[in-house]
């Protein structure tokens, strides 16, 4: 059995569709008396060094090998054979140098769990004809852009819900780098025809990572995408697996990676962290999507130090939008209110979200780092920084909205 994710049901899609999404909600908050309480770990998550056994690891460590969970990257699944307080699973594998991390598995999507879910978007997504470049990309005047970079050279990876690399956006220039929900090399963005979480919406973040992609494909269209599934077509996924997938984009040298996720709690995992700092130290640079709760708390894996926040920005009502999150953890704002990309199967359609303005960050940063292929990241971030401009009224994100065009100036 894989513990990843239930298995997907891959389903021939046909032209663009519609797709449903329900509307956002701030997280209550949990007591602080449950927070307190001691919390047991039954399964463990194991990632081994290169060139490990997992079963002599299971003997030496009187643990039970359960499954494989990301079978290329040597993560498992182990049984304690008595619970175990989840501060002290590490101690469980102390002695045995083969184990790089050792985490608790936790399971559902509860307030404490360890899950990464798509953010949900206060509007609905359209599929339409015609061509790409939605409304909102105007301001951002990339018609000019384009006459001075395309993004040529750079490389960015979506984690997301996979892509689908053959729609005519992307011109060849994307391809899958690994399934992390089925742990195989296919990251398709594919309907499953399941409503695992009992909402009433079957598949609703199919399309997701497919929308995404398109957006930075819109913005850098010379750059390539690299396409992670870590999302399963509920929108939802193991934060584990989230990590594995960073380290993997980053080994392959990409430039850019896009979060257009957030997780359900404040980011527990130390395999992600690592992750995270090992991108940042590696030359990556992460963005991700603030949420759609209206909400100034901080939302993470955005809000993670080693990550930029993108907030989403409505250009009808030159502020942020109603449902976007805010405040200083967010570094910028960019379109995020109906915006128009690519669909499985050929289409396109509108989408409004923090998840749709953080891919135009994204490429962004993909244009900058090609035109100046000998800057390191942090100058390419300050050249995003600095260009951006405070929206006009409403909440406000700690630099502004951003301005591509203003960013290449900086970059002189």
């Amino acid at each position: 059995m894989n513990r990843v994710s239930k298995l997907i049901v891959v389903t021939a899609v046909a032209g663009a569709a519609v797709l449903t999404w329900e509307s956002g909600s701030a997280s209550a908050e949990v007591p602080q008396e449950a927070v307190a309480e001691p919390t047991i770990a039954t399964e463990i998550i194991v990632w081994l060094e290169p060139g490990s056994d997992p079963v002599d690891v299971a003997e030496v460590n009187g643990v039970e090998l359960l499954d494989t969970l990301v079978g290329h990257r040597n993560i498992h699944l182990y049984g304690s054979v008595e619970p175990v307080a989840e501060n002290k699973v590490r101690k469980v594998f102390d002695k045995d140098d083969r184990v790089r991390y050792a985490e608790p598995n936790h399971e559902g999507a509860s307030a404490d769990g360890n899950r990464a879910h798509a953010w949900p978007s206060d509007q609905r997504p359209v599929a339409v004809g015609g061509e790409p470049i939605g409304p909102d990309a105007d301001p951002l005047r990339l018609d000019l852009v384009h006459q001075a970079g395309t993004g040529e050279g750079a490389v960015v990876a979506i984690l997301d819900t996979g892509i689908d690399p053959d729609h005519e956006l992307f011109d060849g220039r994307a391809r899958s780098g690994w399934d992390f929900v089925d742990d195989d090399p296919d990251a398709d963005d594919d309907r499953a025809g399941l409503d695992a979480d009992d909402d009433g919406l079957p598949d609703e973040s199919w399309g997701h990572g497919t929308h995404v992609a398109g957006i930075v494909a819109q913005v850098a269209p010379d750059a390539e995408i690299v396409g992670y599934r870590v999302l399963d077509s509920e929108g939802t996924g193991r934060v584990f697996a989230v990590a594995a997938a960073i380290f993997d984009a980053t080994d392959r040298g990409v430039d850019v990676i896009n979060l257009s996720f957030g997780l359900d709690h404040q980011s527990k995992s130390k395999m992600l962290r690592d992750a995270l700092k090992y991108a940042k130290n590696s030359g990556v640079i992460v963005v991700a999507a603030a949420g759609n709760e209206g909400l100034g708390h901080k939302r993470y894996p955005a809000a993670e130090k080693d990550v930029m926040a993108v907030g989403a920005h409505d250009r009808s009502a030159e502020q942020l939008a109603s449902f976007a999150n805010h405040g200083d953890w967010v570094e910028v704002a960019a379109p995020g209110v109906r915006v128009l990309s690519a669909l499985p199967g050929g289409g396109f359609g509108t989408w409004s979200g923090s998840s749709m303005a953080a891919p135009f960050v994204a490429g962004q940063a993909a244009l900058l780092a090609a035109l100046a292929p000998d800057a390191k990241p942090k100058k390419v971030i300050e050249a995003i920084r600095k260009s951006s401009h405070k929206p006009g009224r409403g909440n406000k994100v700690k630099h502004g909205l951003i301005d591509i065009l203003g960013s290449i100036d900086e970059l002189d």
